[in-house]
């Protein structure tokens, strides 16, 4: 099982083509911005 980052609790794995463009999935900003794009 991979582990969910953040508010959004995005999960690395699932949306590689998004967070590999990520420095800190942690972040908070940066979180809720890619789970935006992602929904």
């Amino acid at each position: 099982m991979w582990p969910a980052h953040g508010l959004m609790q995005v999960r690395a794995a699932a949306e590689r083509d998004l967070v590999a463009q990520v420095k800190n999935l942690s972040d908070p900003a940066t979180n809720v911005r890619i789970g935006a794009a992602i929904l």
